[in-house]
């Protein structure tokens, strides 16, 4: 009965909408950013990759408004994206973004290098799932 009254009350639909109106730009955006600051000061920061979790998952709350897993398995699935585009672009440029076998073809030869197992490779990695998992945790409203 109060529906009628509250104009501005959405489905859960339309606020998964909104959040993936609002998450897919902010992940690319992300994804360009680092890529681009990234070579250019010649080392990785791994510390902004949870920085770039949290912010997409503070987005994603913000404008999803959601309960429901979903928006927290949304966040989680952009920041892994963003955090491989991000290392993508990283080596090879933003161009790589306007050729999508290019960027396919360069997904899979950078795989094995998330594998290695020599100690800043697996302190990045560690990095990354943490980021993943602050994107995870603060995309809904718990």
């Amino acid at each position: 009965m109060l529906k009628v009254f509250n104009t501005r009350a959405l489905t859960s639909n339309q606020r998964f909408s909104r959040a993936l109106m609002v998450g897919i730009p902010a992940a690319l955006g992300a994804a360009i950013l680092y890529g681009i600051i990234s070579p250019a000061i010649r080392f990785e920061f791994s510390v902004v990759y949870v920085g770039i979790g949290w912010g997409l998952g503070w987005l994603i709350q913000k404008y999803g408004r959601g309960v429901q897993p979903k928006f927290s398995i949304l966040a989680a699935v952009l920041a892994a994206l963003c955090f491989v585009l991000g290392d993508l672009i990283s080596v090879v440029g933003v161009g790589i973004l306007f050729q999508p076998l290019v960027l396919i073809q360069m997904l899979f030869l950078n795989l094995p290098a998330y594998l290695q197992t020599n100690a800043s490779v697996l302190l990045g990695t560690a990095f990354r799932v943490l980021g993943v998992y602050m994107a995870y945790t603060n995309a809904r409203i718990v």
